[in-house]
This record gives C-alpha cells, structure tokens and sequence, in this order.
C-alpha cells in the first residue's frame, strides 16, 4: 500500500492518514474479527457476578477466556494490517487471521507476562522509569507476531528500534490511549441510557473503531520503523 514504507520515516501525521487508510482497506475483516473476539467477552463481563466473592471456577475459566479471545483479537488485527500494508497477493482474511494468531498465542503470553513483570516493577520503585520502559516495549507484541520473536528476544528488538525515537513512540501511544479513553467515557455515557443488551452490542461498535484504529496505526508506525532499520542495518 505504501511505497515510501521503507524509504523515509513517517510523521505522526503520515502514521495517522496511512493507518486510516489501512483501517478503512480492512474494516469489513477487521469488524469481523473484533466482534468474533470481543462480543462474547461483554457478554461474559455481563454475566458475571459484580461481588468477586462469589466468583467459582466457572467465572474464572470464563474471566481466562474473555482474556485469551482478546488476544486473539489483537494478534489477529496485527496480522491484518501488515498484509494491508505489503499489498501483495497473500492479502489474508477474518479467518486466516484467526489461525495465524492462534499460532503465535503461547509466545505472546510469555512474552507479554515478562514484559509486564518488568514494567510493574519498575513502577513499584518509581513511575518513571516504569513508563519510560513501558514506552521501550510498545513494539514486542509487533516482534512476536510478524517476526516470529518471543522472550527477552522481542523485549530487546523492540527496545532498539523505539531508542532514539522514545519521543515519537510516547506521542502515539499518548494518543492511542487518550483515543481509546474518550471512547470509553462515550460508552459509559450510553450504558446509562440504553438497555444492558444494547450496551454490549455498542461496546463492540467502539471496540472496532477504538481498539482497530489505534493497534492498526501502531503496526503502521512499528513496520516503518523497522523497514528502516533493516534497510539501515540497525535491526536484525
């Protein structure tokens, strides 16, 4: 889709305009596949108890399941947008995203689970350093799943390609999140208007636009960076 992928670095203007233009090439497959995942987790949510105390194996084997169909949904929508962006003739669908993030599932988990003890503990002994590392990993979910990485092998990749662009990196998660919180502000509006039915069914409407968008623009700004640093021979 974008010729200039590994030509020059991208702006946070150009990350925004060709992420939404990855986005919209995508939307009928990523729509898809994000009320596949995150439907039935609203209706778990919906479902149980709100006293954690009466919570029972059942609620617990669902509550890991809400968790492992959200994963799917991100490593599938990461696939997406890398094969909207190399445009070749292996373009994938809803359904061979699903399989392809069913492989990449238990390297993920691993890795997102050191990722986070790591950052945890920074934040435990100061918040800074703790987001500043925070900031360094945006990238290992990217390296797991497209370069086939896990551990502390995506932990570092993603290190060295968001050092010396630390800067960037924090500006587009900053808007990302502050994306995905004034969706989540609208939708706690709504749930106070609209039946509990009909709160889940726009849960996942914002899902597709908030959660898609802004994986979607990230793996944008992650395949240039790292088109560059391989061109550049500063990524392995």
């Amino acid at each position: 889709m974008f010729n200039d992928i590994s030509e020059r670095q991208f702006s946070l203007s150009d990350i925004m305009v060709k992420g939404w233009s990855v986005y919209c090439q995508q939307f009928k497959n990523l729509a898809i596949l994000i009320l596949i995942t995150s439907l039935p987790i609203y209706i778990i949510i919906s479902i149980l108890p709100n006293d954690t105390s009466e919570f029972n194996f059942i609620g617990i084997a669902m509550l890991i399941a809400g968790e492992f169909l959200s994963a799917i949904g991100y490593v599938g929508v990461i696939f997406l947008a890398e094969s909207a962006v190399k445009n070749n003739n292996t373009e994938i669908g809803w359904r061979s995203a699903i399989n392809k993030a069913l492989t990449r599932f238990g390297s993920l988990a691993i890795t997102s689970l050191l990722a986070g003890l790591i950052v945890i503990g920074l934040s435990l002994l100061l918040v800074i350093p703790g987001v500043i590392w925070f900031v360094y990993y945006t990238f290992f979910a990217q390296f797991v799943v497209l370069r086939g990485m896990r551990g502390k092998a995506a932990l570092s990749s993603s290190k060295s390609l968001v050092e010396g662009r630390w800067w960037k990196v924090f500006s587009l998660n900053l808007i990302t999140i502050l994306i995905s919180m004034s969706l989540s502000f609208g939708n706690e509006c709504l749930s106070l208007l609209l039946p509990k039915a009909l709160n889940i069914i726009t849960a996942t409407c914002l899902d597709i636009l908030g959660f898609g968008f802004s994986t979607v623009v990230m793996t944008v700004l992650f395949l240039n960076l790292d088109s560059i640093g391989v061109k550049d021979g500063k990524v392995e």
